[in-house]
C-alpha cells in the first residue's frame, strides 16, 4: 500500500487532475500564436524580410526559438515613387507616379461603374443624378445599363440627364449589342424618352452591331407608339432613308442601296417582320409611311417579300393590306417560290388565305 501511494505522489499534478490536463491543452495553441504575433518583421535593402527576436518572450533554455517562418523573397525590388522602371532589356517602362495615377483612375472608374449599376438596379434616381456629375462617369456604361432599366420613370430620367449633360455623346453605343439611347427607347417602346432624344438631335437611323435600326427594334417589340414617332421623324422604313436627296437618284442606284441596307439590318426590314408576325396595325403604320411592299428581307436569304412572309405566316388581313398597297404576289424568292406556292404548301387547309393570295394575284395580273 505504501509503495502505491509513493508512486501516485511522484506523478505530476497535471497528470493526476483531468481538469488541469484540459486547461493546459487549451492554453498551448494560444501560447503558440502569442509567440508568433509578437515577432517583428522589417525589410532590408534587398527587399528581403528580416525576422527579429520576440519582444515579450525571449528565446532561452526554457523557450523554443521563434523564427517567424521562412524568408519571403519578393519577385523584384520594391518601386520607389518618382523612379523609372526598366524591363528585362533595360528599356524604360514609364514613370511610377504616372502608373500609380493611372491605376488610381482605373480603380475609381471601376468603383463608379459598380455604383451606377447598383443605383440603376435599385431604381435610385437621386443616386443616379449624383453619379452623373462625377468625373469618372462613363457614357457607354450608362447606355449599357439601360437594359436593366425596367422602370419607365428611371429610364426617362436617365435619357433626360443624357440630353442635359452629355448632349454631344448621344450616339454612344452600348458595349454588348451596340444600341444607342434611341435604340433602347425604341426597343422599350418609351415614346416620351424617344421624343426627347430625337428633339435633342439624336440619330433616328442609328444601327446596332447586327445592323438593326431603331424602327426595326420598335416593330420587333410591337411598340406602335415608338414606330409612329420614328416614321414621323423620317426613320428608315424599308431599307431606305426618307430623305429628299434619295429621290433624285436613279432608280437602279436606289434599288442597289436598298439591297445593301437590307443586308445591314440583318436581313429583316420593318415591313417584312411585321408581315411575318401578322402585326396588321404595324403594317398599316409602315405602309402609311410609304414603305415599299415589294422590298424583300428576312427569312435567312433575305429574298422573301412582305407578301411571301404574310402568306407563310397565314395572315389573311395582312395579305389584303399589302395587295391594296401594290404588293406583287408573283415575285419569287431564291428558291423560286412565290406567295401562292408558300400559302398552298404551309396552309393547305386555310381556304381564306388561299383565296386572298389568289385574289391578289388576279388583281395584279389585271393591271
Amino acid at each position: 500500500m505504501a509503495g502505491t501511494a509513493a508512486r501516485f505522489a511522484a506523478v505530476a499534478p497535471a497528470a493526476r487532475c483531468p481538469r488541469l490536463r484540459r486547461a493546459r491543452a487549451a492554453s498551448e495553441p494560444w501560447l503558440t500564436r502569442r509567440r508568433a504575433d509578437v515577432s517583428a518583421r522589417s525589410f532590408d535593402d534587398d527587399g528581403e524580410v528580416v525576422v527579429t527576436s520576440p519582444l515579450a518572450f525571449p528565446t532561452g533554455a526554457g523557450n523554443p526559438p521563434v523564427t517567424g517562418g521562412p524568408i519571403i523573397r519578393p519577385r523584384g525590388r520594391p518601386s520607389r515613387a518618382g523612379s523609372s522602371d526598366v524591363d528585362d532589356d533595360g528599356a524604360s517602362t514609364g514613370d511610377a507616379s504616372t502608373r500609380d495615377a493611372d491605376a488610381s483612375i482605373a480603380r475609381r472608374t471601376s468603383m463608379w461603374n459598380q455604383w451606377f449599376v447598383d443605383a440603376v438596379a435599385g431604381g435610385n434616381v437621386p443616386a443616379i443624378d449624383l453619379l452623373f456629375d462625377m468625373p469618372w462617369a462613363s457614357t457607354d456604361i450608362i447606355i449599357s445599363s439601360m437594359r436593366m432599366m425596367h422602370d419607365a420613370v428611371v429610364f426617362e430620367r436617365v435619357c433626360e440627364m443624357l440630353v442635359e449633360r452629355k448632349s454631344d455623346e448621344l450616339e454612344t453605343k452600348e458595349r454588348v449589342g451596340g444600341l444607342t439611347a434611341v435604340g433602347w427607347a425604341a426597343k422599350k417602346g418609351n415614346a416620351k424618352a424617344l421624343k426627347r432624344l430625337l428633339d435633342a438631335g439624336a440619330d433616328a437611323d442609328a444601327v446596332d452591331k447586327s445592323g438593326a435600326t431603331a424602327l426595326l427594334h420598335a416593330v420587333v417589340g410591337d411598340s406602335l407608339v415608338a414606330a409612329e414617332v420614328l416614321t414621323k421623324r423620317g426613320a428608315w422604313v424599308d431599307g431606305r432613308k426618307a430623305h429628299t436627296a434619295r429621290l433624285n437618284e436613279s432608280s437602279s442606284s436606289a434599288e442597289s442601296e436598298d439591297r445593301d441596307e437590307t443586308k445591314k439590318q440583318g436581313g429583316w426590314t420593318p415591313l417584312t417582320w411585321a408581315s411575318r408576325k401578322g402585326q396588321a396595325h404595324m403594317v398599316a403604320v409602315l405602309l402609311e409611311a410609304n414603305a415599299d411592299p415589294n422590298v424583300p428581307g428576312g427569312g435567312g436569304s433575305g429574298s422573301q417579300t412582305p407578301m411571301i412572309h404574310a402568306a407563310m405566316g397565314g395572315h389573311v388581313e395582312v395579305v389584303d393590306m399589302l395587295a391594296k398597297a401594290g404588293a406583287d404576289p408573283k415575285i419569287r424568292d431564291d428558291k423560286n417560290f412565290d406567295a401562292t406556292m408558300h400559302a398552298a404548301f404551309r396552309h393547305p387547309q386555310n381556304t381564306a388565305l388561299l383565296a386572298a393570295v389568289a385574289r391578289a394575284a388576279n388583281e395584279w395580273r389585271g393591271r
